[in-house]
């Protein structure tokens, strides 16, 4: 499974710090995560890198088979998530 983990619009939050992320990948997953995703709350790519793929949103979007964020996509956003894709939001 593929599991993306967006970044969010003018909060300075991210929805999976990278010790879950690393939880995830060990358990077998593949983990996407947006760049920049984590800077804003202090986990800058390079700790993400590690334990996910760095991507950039239109790909998240549109291959993910699991959509991580905190706050709402936007409409356009949501219009490009892949068929059949799974959202987890607040």
């Amino acid at each position: 499974m593929v599991i993306g983990i967006l970044a969010e619009r003018d909060w300075s939050i991210v929805s999976m710090v990278p010790e879950t992320v690393g939880r995830l990948k060990k358990a077998g997953h593949q983990v996407w995560i947006e760049s920049k995703a984590g800077e804003k709350a202090g986990f800058p790519d390079r700790l993400y890198a590690e334990v996910a793929e760095i991507k950039d949103r239109e790909t998240i979007l549109s291959s993910s088979d699991l959509l991580v964020t905190v706050q709402v996509p936007s409409t356009q956003d949501l219009g490009r998530i892949k068929a059949g894709a799974i959202l987890i939001t607040n």
